[in-house]
């Protein structure tokens, strides 16, 4: 089997659609071409190509270069024109002039399917179920599935709850769900055979990171054949599925990017030069040093600066190509920085503004910013990973796909364990009925609220608090 990467971003896709990125005016990705072909046939990928949003031009420059297992391809944005809900389709093997046509028609969803039908291009619907510009339902999902017949498996910028719940659907469709679709939506089927769906791979990869990691097979030994093989539906997605730690750190890796291009003042910043080490771009030098050391002195006035200190130490202790150890030691500082950020907000909510004394408050809010700014990508990642994972599961419910035993997860968070009361005694019950059952409900409790021995089953979870303190009027209740 032959592999290639159907799902990569170069320096020519300009407009993000994450949000952090967004408000910085970051592009989309800083990724040369050249450093994508060279990083993916290291990674055992047979064949590349750069699919850019709405543009050919790193494609091209490959295709130039590297004829032989390169082909023009790219992203392109479309839309439900009945109410503009917004579609990437990836379309491959294409020529400079169907670009211009594709270009000039993909306002409208419906044109540009017929145009890819009647000129056999070969093609993918990029990431389905992620709603790109939030107009997503399941109405548009089911449209697609009669639209179009090859879907992206597996996206690897995107959970695996996404990809494999949507492969799961398509690869259960039967002629009579495909029937009843087309008798709601009115729409003609892409083939004669629309039930049996054809599936790739693709990194989406927009930093450089994870380019190869996920990816297409197919029996192939030409890139005219891997495109045969991707129009009759024959082709297979493999690899790795995301999620938002990864996706925080490639929206890190972007940033940095950016921050380097510009080269203003926030490259001077600590957080730039511990960026600078996340990702092992070049070694610490005497200027370098000297910087490190005059930053180390100005941040051990607060604890936040101190945790930067930690991270950036250890970092440079590690071999630049220990990537996931690197991002390990990154994450476990800032879940740190972010827990100092919170504690700051609750101590100065509980003292400034009981004791009236508004300045503290404003300086203490201030000084923890840069721990806000760290903490930003992670909470932005898991909006971006999960915000519509409700429709995904409807989806399966309207096309009588049902979950499987134990699908439903529960993590249940209390301050309330070992108090004397029914509350108590009523989670404490749930909570070994559900262990004896081998139900998923697992109890999460602040460490140090004191539970005995055998109130809790062995799964309950106990987790470091950062701040304790009693509620107002009701000072024999403590909140973790």
């Amino acid at each position: 089997m032959k592999k290639a990467d159907l799902h990569v971003h170069s320096k020519y896709s300009e407009h993000p659609s994450e949000w952090f990125l967004q408000r910085l005016g970051a592009m989309e990705s800083y990724t040369e071409p050249e450093y994508i072909y060279r990083t993916a046939m290291a990674r055992g990928m047979d064949f590349v190509t750069i699919t850019d949003h709405n543009r050919i031009d790193g494609a091209l420059r490959l295709q130039q270069q590297y004829p032989h297992n390169t082909f023009v391809s790219m992203e392109t944005t479309t839309y439900f024109p009945e109410d503009e809900c917004k579609i990437h389709i990836l379309v491959y093997g294409i020529t400079e002039q169907q670009f211009n046509d594709i270009d000039s028609i993909r306002s409208d969803i419906y044109t540009l399917r017929d145009y890819i039908r009647d000129n056999d291009i070969a093609y993918s619907v990029a990431h389905a179920t992620y709603s790109i510009n939030a107009k997503l339902t399941i109405d548009h999902l089911e449209k697609l599935i009669l639209l179009f017949d090859v879907f992206e498996g597996i996206n690897g910028a995107r959970d695996y709850l996404f990809n494999n719940n949507w492969m799961l659907i398509l690869k259960n469709l039967t002629p009579q769900h495909i029937a009843r679709l087309r008798l709601k939506h009115d729409i003609e089927p892409m083939s004669d055979d629309p039930w049996i769906k054809g599936f790739t791979g693709g990194s989406d990869d927009h930093a450089g990171l994870f380019i190869g990691k996920t990816c297409t097979e197919a029996r192939a030994r030409t890139v005219k054949d891997l495109l045969l093989q991707l129009r009759s539906k024959q082709t297979l997605a493999a690899g790795r599925h995301n999620d938002y730690k990864c996706l925080a750190f490639a929206i890190y890796k972007i940033a940095w990017d950016f921050a380097n291009q510009k080269k203003d003042s926030a490259t001077n910043s600590f957080a730039h030069l511990l960026t600078e080490n996340i990702f092992g771009v070049s070694q610490f030098n005497l200027k370098k040093e000297i910087r490190f050391e005059t930053m180390k002195t100005r941040a051990r006035k607060n604890r936040i600066g101190e945790l930067m200190i930690e991270a950036t130490d250890e970092i440079r202790k590690l071999d630049p190509s220990n990537i996931d150890r690197r991002f390990e030691i990154v994450f476990e500082k800032i879940s740190d920085i972010a827990d100092e950020f919170f504690f700051r907000i609750f101590s100065s909510v509980q003292q400034d503004i009981r004791g009236g004394d508004i300045t503290s408050l404003v300086m203490n809010l201030s000084s923890s910013l840069p721990g806000l700014f760290l903490s930003l990508p992670f909470l932005s990642a898991q909006k971006h990973m999960h915000h519509n994972r409700g429709m995904i599961r409807d989806l399966k419910a309207d096309m009588g796909i049902k979950p499987g035993p134990g699908s439903r997860k529960i993590l249940w968070f209390t301050d309330t364990v070992s108090d004397l009361n029914g509350v108590s005694e009523t989670i404490r019950e749930i909570s070994w009925l559900s262990y004896n059952k081998n139900r998923d409900v697992r109890i999460v409790l602040a460490d140090a609220e004191p539970a005995g021995d055998g109130q809790l089953p062995p799964n309950a979870i106990r987790i470091p608090t950062f701040h304790s303190f009693k509620l107002p009027a009701y000072e024999e209740c403590e909140l973790h």
